[in-house]
């Protein structure tokens, strides 16, 4: 690397100055007041780290011209024009000044329009001004957090704060009086800026149009949202981005299915996502390829079978794609952490024998695939007690695609027809691909009379190992 000197850098850092004193850089709230801003992308989802240089880059501008207050002289700090001329280029300089200067409305203003940060050095009678912490979270949200807002001024009750703040800080939703939270602008603003901040909310906005219209996003006619309340979609945010034109074809594929002769692709995702990991899926990059694609989401083992049925009698079933928190020996679509035990919430390998009595193999084409979006349910691959061996030899004629450890589905692969062909679980996760039985693979072939204390240490099941071996198989 060549260093150039200072005096031929103020050029580049003039310009740097002047594209990053409008970036989005705002405290870290975690940190007490006395530290300096983090880059917006440092804690934040929702900060672009593009946009992390304006306070280093404002400190560098600085510097550069000799003009920083830390090392000023006790005159230079008292003087109000040499300071505000400083904090003009890097509001958090007023740290430094005098303290008659941080009681100063003029330098304090100067200061947070450029840096809403700079606010935590201001006089804390300035600290409750409105007209100055307006202009602190308009240029950075979180600096709200260091509002005298306690004393002085109620910001949180403030709504045009809030919602300026809010503006580049949505997480400050979280913090706000229940009165504010019932918001319905704000609460927007807050599931529109992430639409995984749906599951914060209390449940009943799930069931909200408007709130529906602006987790998925774009111009969706609330008509849209509402037909997906009534077909029971709880989790809109796995639908973020689709256009009006797919959102209207997932509903009517529901309302009345009709073969249209595209291969048709059941989307089976859980009742139950503690963490927001189905929000990440392929439901549009399956319709861009072609499929005919229902989505359902399942909070029973018998709602994965009535799906499998109820389409699959329709037209036979190319893409099989079920999703769930997993282990080895269990896919969980509706139960919630530390929620009492019922095997029904779960598919585990005792529901072999009531799937092939169902024959839910019939219902799937030839040369059909099955993805598991449920993590380790391909761990010990072939001979091996696990969800993907199971799935096997119920549909004896699909290839079961499963991740052998926890992971995420990053890409698929298609074959010339733009059929599944191949599926990628993340960086250097072993993918389990389980063929077909009728291509002959007796190493796929079982004895499934299980005893639980011959699982070693594959954890198949959560809850407590061995529940669901009380099933009949």
């Amino acid at each position: 690397m060549t260093f150039r000197p200072i005096e031929a850098s103020l050029p580049l850092l003039r310009s740097i100055k002047n594209a990053a004193v409008k970036g989005d850089q705002r405290p870290d709230p975690t940190q007490p007041a006395g530290n300096k801003f983090q880059s917006a992308g440092a804690k934040s989802e929702h900060g672009p780290g593009g946009k992390a240089m304006g306070n280093f880059a404002g400190q560098l501008y600085s510097l550069s011209l000799g003009h920083s207050l830390k090392n000023a002289t006790p005159e230079q700090k008292k003087d109000k024009a040499y300071v505000m001329n400083i904090v003009g280029h890097n509001g958090v300089e007023l740290e430094y000044a005098d303290d008659s200067l941080k009681k100063d409305p003029d330098v304090v203003m100067a200061a947070v329009k450029q840096n809403g940060g700079a606010l935590q050095f201001a006089d804390i009678k300035l600290r409750g001004d409105r007209t100055i912490v307006l202009a602190a979270v308009r240029q950075n949200g979180a600096a709200i957090c260091y509002a005298d807002q306690f004393k002085q001024l109620p910001v949180l009750e403030d709504r045009e704060i809030v919602s300026t703040a809010m503006e580049t800080y949505p997480d400050l939703y979280t913090t706000l009086p229940d009165k504010m939270k019932q918001n319905k602008d704000l609460l927007l603003k807050y599931v529109s800026a992430n639409p995984k901040n749906i599951r914060n909310l209390d449940p009943v906005y799930r069931r909200d149009p408007e709130v529906v219209r602006a987790v998925i996003g774009g111009d969706l006619p609330l008509e849209y949202a509402k037909a997906l309340i009534d077909l029971g979609i709880e989790f809109p945010e796995r639908l973020r981005g689709a256009t009006p034109a797919q959102v209207a074809e997932l509903i009517d594929t529901r309302r009345d299915f009709k073969n249209d002769g595209r291969p048709l692709a059941l989307v089976v995702l859980p009742k139950k996502d503690w963490n927001g990991a189905f929000a990440n899926n392929k439901v549009l990059e399956l319709m861009g390829k072609g499929y005919h694609v229902v989505l359902v989401e399942a909070g029973k083992e018998t709602d994965l079978y009535s799906a499998i049925t109820g389409y699959g009698g329709k037209q036979k079933i190319s893409l099989l794609w079920i999703g769930g928190h997993g282990t080895p020996g269990t896919v969980n679509f509706g139960s919630a952490p530390n929620a009492q035990y019922d095997e029904t919430d779960y598919l585990d390998l005792a529901d072999r024998r009531e799937m092939k009595k169902l024959g839910l193999g019939d219902f799937m084409e030839k040369d059909s695939v099955v993805v598991l979006q449920s993590c380790s349910t391909g761990r010990g691959r072939e001979g091996k007690f696990n969800i993907s061996n199971m799935l096997g030899e119920v549909f004896t004629h699909s290839t079961v695609y499963a991740p052998e450890q926890d992971a995420f589905i990053s890409d698929l692969s298609y074959d010339s027809d733009n059929h599944v062909s191949g599926v990628v679980y993340g960086e250097s996760v072993p993918t389990y691909s389980s063929y077909p039985l009728s291509m002959g693979h007796p190493e796929r072939i079982i004895n499934y009379v299980v005893d639980p204390g011959s699982l070693g240490d594959l954890n198949l099941v959560s809850p407590p190992v061995g529940k669901f071996f009380n099933k009949s198989i």
